[in-house]
């Protein structure tokens, strides 16, 4: 049932003037108003206004049903598309328009509980459906951008792949040709000949840096993708643990760890052994890079017959308990002056993969005393 309203009168004669005040006051209390043309601030507020003077005109069963909330919606998700602003600063505008509108009401006329009510319940219903729509807008716009951002990252690592693989193929003849001509073998002691020598050893590991690197970004991808695949093979857990140990023995040497093992012999595990390996070789080459070049212990035991643990244990400066989880986040990492330094993707990779064959990964560990990462799997994953 319509009824005659003096204060839905007075809104419809003053909406001009309402409005200008709004502007004033939303330009002087929200930063990212400030440089937006006076059409964009407003774009919203004449139809508003509309719906709020049919409310008003209204009885209190139909209030609900005059609430525009594809208004509302359009509004958050208009507001979405500027960079400047934040849910915080779209629920303000709100609330300075409800001020605002406050304000010079009470100047006109008294307003009675009713007419204060279903001002304030019409706003906050405009903020509710605004933010909403606003955070849907941003987490739609943010997938958008990281699907972009993991598209452009396949390819990009896909490329560099051929050139790394053709530098490392080139650098493996350099090295081998060296070694099967004893004529340039004597000229070792030659300042020129161990000049060369360093020079490939050198490229050689730059190139297995890049290279270890292009991989992690290929995994990254396709974890978030959900491209990434498993295959599945019966494994001997100790010849796939001296596998990786043989494989990281320049880059542990070269960090100063020795690594001490107690695998039990002749147990299987059956899952993807690259990745297995994959998990195993970051956990010991993070235990390397932050061990403090200590030793590394690397432990095996199996639970009741179903379960293998594997502990990685190093004996560096340790985690608080604060960034233990922080850790396996992407690009996170904990360091101090004259550690070495990475992109923090090791330990992401880790638990992803882990999740992937069905583990877990946990950290043991406290500032002074080292670092334990503790890594169970299924012997036997269903």
């Amino acid at each position: 049932m319509k009824l005659d309203n003096e204060i839905a009168d007075i809104i419809e004669t003053s909406q001009k003037q309402l409005i200008h005040s709004w502007m004033e006051c939303v330009r002087t209390n929200v930063p990212a108003s400030r440089d937006k043309s006076p059409f964009v601030l407003i774009n919203h507020l004449r139809e508003f206004f509309k719906n709020l003077i049919m409310a008003l005109r209204h009885t209190d069963q139909e209030i609900q049903d005059s609430v525009n909330l594809k208004l509302s919606d359009e509004h958050g998700k208009q507001r979405a598309r500027y960079s400047d602003y934040s849910i915080n600063q779209i629920i303000q505008e709100y609330h300075l328009l409800r001020i605002t509108v406050f304000d010079f009401l009470d100047d006109k006329a008294v307003i009675r509980k009713r007419e204060r009510n279903i001002i304030n319940e019409f706003i906050d219903d405009f903020i509710r459906v605004a933010s909403a729509s606003f955070s849907d807008e941003l987490n739609r716009k943010l997938s958008d951008a990281l699907k972009i951002r993991d598209e452009f990252i396949n390819t990009i690592s896909h490329e560099l792949k051929t050139p790394l693989t053709s530098m490392k193929l080139h650098t493996q003849i350099s090295k081998r040709y060296l070694a099967n001509h004893p004529e340039l073998q004597t000229l070792e002691q030659n300042r020129h000949s161990r000049g060369l020598i360093r020079f490939i050893d050198h490229n050689e590991k730059g190139i297995n840096r890049l290279n270890h690197l292009v991989e992690d970004m290929l995994d990254i991808s396709q974890i978030n993708s959900g491209e990434l695949r498993l295959e599945k093979e019966d494994f001997i857990l100790s010849q796939a643990v001296d596998e990786v140990v043989t494989e990281l023995g320049g880059f542990l040497s070269e960090c100063h760890c020795e690594v001490t093992k107690k695998i039990p012999q002749d147990v299987h595990l059956v899952c993807d052994k690259f990745r297995f390996e994959q998990i195993l070789s970051n956990l010991l080459s993070n235990a390397a890079k932050y061990g403090g070049e200590g030793p590394i212990e690397l432990l095996a035991h199996v639970d009741a017959g179903e379960v293998v643990t594997i502990e990685v244990q190093d004996h560096g400066r340790g985690i608080a308990k604060k960034d233990q989880e922080r850790i396996f986040q992407r690009f996170e990492r904990v360091t101090s002056p004259g550690e070495r330094k990475g992109l923090g993707l090791g330990l992401y990779i880790v638990r992803h993969l882990t999740d992937l064959l069905g583990g877990k990964i946990r950290i043991r560990s406290r500032p002074g005393h080292g670092s334990n990462f503790i890594l169970q799997l299924p012997l036997h994953p269903a």
